[in-house]
Parts: C-alpha cells; structure tokens; sequence
C-alpha cells in the first residue's frame, strides 16, 4: 500500500491577507450569463468561454421548446445588421450580463459586454447521439464593462411596464388629440 502524501499549496494574497478566501473568489462553476433581450437564457447557458484578448464570447445554450436560444442569436444579426444602415439603433437592447459568484452563490462581480456582433453559430445533429439540441455560439463585443454590483439592474425581474406614471399620462394624452 502506498503511503499517501499531503502538499501544502499556498494561495496569493489578496487584500493583505496571507492566503485568498476561496469562498469568497469567484468559482468557474458559478457563474450567471444574462442577455438583456432574453432574459429566460440564463438557466439554459451550459458553458461560458470568455476571450478578452479577442474580445470573444463562445457559448453552449440548451434550446427549449420555444427556440428561445434560436431567436435571441436571429435578434443579435438583425440589430447589427440596423446598426450597419445607420446610427439610430439601440445596442444596449442586445447587452449581455455576465455574473460570477462565489461558492456560496454570492454576487462577485458582474461584467456588462455591449455592441454585439454574431461571428459564429452552429448546432450538431446526429443519429447516432441522443441529447439535447444544443447551441454553439461565438459573440463578438465592442465594450466591456464592471459594473457596480451595488447599482445592479436585475434584468430577469425586469418586465416592460412602464412605472413611469408622468410619462404614461403624457403619452395618453398624445393620444386622445389624435
């Protein structure tokens, strides 16, 4: 029988501390990609590649019954597609968050990834496997940006009423002289 052997490894300081706190660094297995135009992704998205060199995200999403993954990427050409014709598009409408937490599932931080083109997305299908139809997407971005955790905007409780009661009265009477 072999004698088994203990390695100390020693993590970096963070913070001036002697050692990093695991708990509270990010994990690579928790992690929340949200599109802000389809917000439901987030518990479909398998695995996130994120190349900042290139400025590339590469992304496995399960489809649903819905085809909600099909019809977030046809969303992403066709607002670059507008943003090609002219200036008068709004490319926040395609953002994508993306959350990293802790072990715990605590909020780390969260990047915001902006002007997204469509480089690459395919789908495999065979006979011969038996799955799920799953996406394979490559996303390029313009900007990037950390966002302040503290003036987070939960895309995935958003709904589209307004709560805006100045505005909905203007706009009701905008109507009514029509």
């Amino acid at each position: 029988m072999q004698k088994e052997k203990k390695v100390h490894i020693e993590l970096p300081a963070l913070n001036g501390s002697k050692t990093a706190d695991p708990v509270k660094s990010p994990a690579s297995n928790r992690f929340k990609l949200v599109p802000a135009s389809a917000t439901q992704l987030k518990e479909l998205v398998l695995n996130v590649s994120w190349n900042s060199t290139d400025q590339k995200l590469h992304i496995k999403a399960v489809e649903n019954y819905h085809f909600d993954v099909y019809r977030w990427v046809e969303s992403i050409k066709k607002t670059y597609a507008e943003s090609q014709k002219g200036p008068f598009v709004d490319l926040e409408q395609d953002a994508i968050l993306l959350h990293f937490m802790d072990h715990l599932g605590h909020e780390v931080a969260t990047f915001k990834f902006k002007e997204l083109k469509l480089i690459e997305h395919k789908v495999d299908l065979s006979y011969t496997k038996i799955g799920n139809l799953v996406h394979d997407i490559q996303i390029q971005y313009k900007d990037v940006e950390k966002l302040d955790t503290s003036e987070l905007v939960d895309w995935s409780t958003r709904n589209d009423v307004s709560n805006n009661e100045e505005a909905d009265e203007e706009w009701l009477s905008v109507g009514d002289s029509l």
